[in-house]
Formats: structure tokens, sequence, C-alpha cells
């Protein structure tokens, strides 16, 4: 991007200068947001509007009377400045700082502007200049000139005006989005390419050892061509492999018989198989999406800025799908519902959900419910260390323990109460199967209008 032109020194204290006449005094009429860090200020003097743009975006820090008719939003400085008067416009220390001095309600108010290439700032402040407002954050409450030495001025520097300096800084702000876009979009497409390349890599060997099955399924056969010589405990089988022609030597585990390592190579000669044909497609997929993604890298140089912004929302709109999707995968492992003495109580979805809300979301005061002898959810009333189980609160779990159960079609059904404390797995981690100690067991009846009731309220609190 061509930075030939900067918001000097020079062109600040010419804008000074220029705008006395038509802002020196007049009222500030409005005071809006145009975008991040650009504000317009609208000023009337004798019944004529001057709209004054305020940048203090880095790099495109500047201000000049503007014809912008575009949106914009009241922001912070718009109740604190609004309808007061502007006293005077001056710059100081023949550098990039204005000072407009407002007068409003009775007391002095200073805007002071740092108009700095890399860091610009604004501040509002009282009489005293106490800091009332500051656009970055600013480690003093009262506010101090830099300490800069004054830059060196060009007496050949060429001034613009303000129109040319409006036209100038939107052609730039334009350029850098472009740049800014493309570099973003490069950024996201180089990152994709080394994952995409990852991946094929990766396939490129799942291949090259599913296109081995054929080796598996022939050691396979040599096993069982020699199931009779094999005896239990040794380590090592040597046998005439009738492809090399030749003696192959077999080793052994132990832990194993030679038949089970057999069964064993045999099925992963089969899934070796099996999955030469899908790797094949997600290799050949892979392939060509780095492909298009290569030549997505090379027509960026040659993009506009308006196609640039098409592939940006594109993109935008792909991250925002994926998102939602990686959301819904994230749901909770329980239906949440609440008793009638509002006490939430939880019910699994499944066999490792119910894993889960058993062994790490239920605390060991909490209720635990099951019915006896069928599947169902776990269920777990949730209450405080010093909390009482309110009877109307049990009956409700019940009902919800019955439904969520096989044996919810059954009159009548038995179901288990006890405190998580006295849960303990059985079997595999993720199961869902628990052993039960100090059980107590209620048979309940199906209540279909305390059902309904739990239901309602659910919906109502929009938690379930």
């Amino acid at each position: 991007m061509d930075f030939s032109f900067r918001f000097s020194s020079q062109q600040v204290a010419h804008f000074c200068s220029d705008l006395q006449k038509p802002l020196v005094p007049s009222q500030l009429v409005s005071c809006l947001e145009i975008q991040k860090r650009s504000w317009l200020f609208l000023f009337e003097k004798e019944k004529k509007k001057t709209k004054l743009l305020l940048s203090f975006q880095p790099l495109f820090s500047r201000f000049h009377i503007t014809s912008y008719k575009g949106l914009a939003k009241p922001f912070a400085l718009t109740a604190l400045l609004e309808g007061a008067t502007l006293l005077q416009l001056f710059s100081i220390k023949e550098d990039r700082i204005v000072h407009f001095k407002f007068f409003k309600n009775g007391q002095i108010l200073w805007l002071i502007c740092e108009f700095f290439h890399r860091s610009p700032n604004v501040y509002l402040t009282n009489k005293e200049k106490k800091i009332l407002f500051s656009l970055s954050p600013y480690k003093s409450k009262t506010y101090l000139p830099p300490t800069l030495a004054p830059p060196t001025l060009l007496p050949s520097e060429k001034l613009l005006s303000h129109q040319q300096i409006d036209l100038l800084y939107q052609s730039k702000e334009k350029n850098w989005q472009w740049i800014e876009s493309k570099r973003q979009l490069q950024a996201h497409l180089l990152n994709k390419l080394k994952k995409l390349q990852v991946k094929k890599d990766k396939l490129c060997c799942q291949l090259e050892k599913c296109e081995q099955w054929q080796q598996m399924s022939h050691l396979a056969d040599l096993m069982k061509a020699n199931l009779s010589h094999y005896k239990r405990g040794i380590s090592s089988l040597t046998v005439w492999d009738w492809l090399e022609q030749k003696e192959k030597k077999l080793t052994l585990d132990s832990k194993y018989s030679l038949k089970e390592v057999m069964e064993k190579a045999y099925q992963q000669a089969k899934k070796l198989q099996k999955g030469i044909e899908p790797t094949k497609k997600q290799l050949d997929l892979t392939s060509q999406q780095i492909k298009d993604s290569e030549a997505k890298l090379k027509q960026l140089e040659s993009l506009s800025l308006e196609e640039v912004s098409v592939m940006q929302a594109a993109l935008s709109s792909f991250h925002q799908e994926n998102k939602k999707k990686h959301l819904a995968k994230k749901t909770l492992p329980y239906h949440q519902y609440f008793s009638s003495q509002g006490v939430a109580i939880l019910v699994g979805k499944n066999s490792q959900a119910n894993e889960q809300l058993t062994f790490s979301i239920a605390k060991g005061n909490d209720w635990w419910l099951h019915v006896c002898g069928h599947p169902g959810s776990h269920v777990v009333i949730k209450l405080s260390m010093k909390e009482k189980l309110h009877p109307e609160t049990l009956q409700d779990a019940l009902q919800l323990a019955l439904h969520y159960s096989k044996a919810r079609q059954q009159a009548l059904a038995e179901v288990i109460v006890t405190q998580k404390k006295y849960i303990r797995r059985l079997g595999k981690k993720g199961s869902g199967k628990v052993q039960v100690s100090k059980p107590t067991t209620y048979v309940v009846k199906a209540d279909l209008k305390r059902l309904e009731a739990i239901k309602k309220r659910a919906r109502f609190i929009g938690k379930s």
C-alpha cells in the first residue's frame, strides 16, 4: 500500500486554520459513529451546517470536512457533547494534536485528538484536564501532552484540501481493506492446504497398509496349515512358505494359541481388504480439495475487492454452519425437568449419557433413581448439602424414571431410589451399568396427569 502521503503536522495546522471561519464558534448538533474509531460531527453556525469527520484508525487517522451520507449511530460521546458550543480549535506543539474547546451546561470541556499515524487516540477532559473519556486505555487520570520532540517540518510539503483528503483516504482505506481481506483469505487457504496435505499423507499410509491384506491373509494360511505342529507355550514355529519356496519363522505370543492368532489375522486381512475402496475415495477427494485450494490461491492475486468480499462472506457462512454443527454435537447428556418445588431433575438420554450423568455430574448427596429389571434412564435429583428430599419432588422423579424406561407400558413397576454416594460402576466404563447399595424400592403406577405437569413446567422454563 502506498503511504507516500501521511496526515502531517503541517496538514493538521492548515486545517485548524481553515476551519476557524465555518466552525468557531458553532454548535455541535450531532455526534455519531460511522464505523469503529471513526466519528461524524455535525456543526451548525448561522444556519450553515458542516460535517467534520474525525478518524482514529491506525494508518488512517485524520480530520476533515466530509460529504459522508452513509449510516451512523450514537456512541459514548453523544450524550456528553451533543448541543455543546465549540469555542476554540487549535493544534499544539506544531504536532498532530488538536484541541477542541467546548462549552456545555456552564462547564468547559476539552476534546483532545492525537492524530498519530500508528497509535491515534482521543480524550474528553474537563477544565482541569481530568479525563472523562478515552478511546484507547490511558494510564493517568489526568491528560498530559506527549513528551515527544516536534517533527521536522518540510517547507516544500504539499497541502491538500478537505475534498482531496476525503477522496485520498477513501481510496487508501478501500485498498487496505482489499489487501487485508486477501491476506486473511490467503492465510486461511494456506492453513487448509497444510491440513489437507497431512490428511493426504495419512490416507496414503492407510492405503499402503490396506493393500497388504494379501500378505496378512497368506500369513493366516501358513498358520492354518501348521495347526497340527503347534504346541501351547512355544514362542516360535518354523513353517514352509510355499509362495517364497523357503522356510519361515513365525514369532508367537504365549498368551494366545496359534488358532486364536490365525483367526485374528483372517479378520485383520478382511478388514484391510474392505478398507481399500473407501480409503481410495477419501484420497481422491482430498487430492481434489488440494488442487482446488491451490487454484484458489493462484486466483486470489487477480481478484477485485468485491470478489474477495464474496469469498469472505461464503467462508464466514461456512464457518457459522460448522460452528452450529459443532455446538449441536455438544448437547447436554440429559433432559432437565423441575419438580413442583422447583428442584432440578436430570434424566439421562442413553447408556453413555447415564454413565456421564451418574459419575460426572451427580454429587454424593444427590438422589438417584432407576427402574428395577428393565433398561431405562438414570434419574438424578439435584439437592444442596442441607436440602431434604421433598415427597412431591420424589413422586415427580419416580414418574420420570418410569416414563423413560422399557417398563412404561406396565401397570406397575418397581423403582430403586438411593443416593449417588451408594452407586458403583459395574462392568466397562460407559456401559451405564451400576451396583447399588442401601437401596429403597418404590412401587410406581403411571400418573399421566403428573407427568404432563412436569413436561409443561419444563417447556415453560425452556430447559428441557
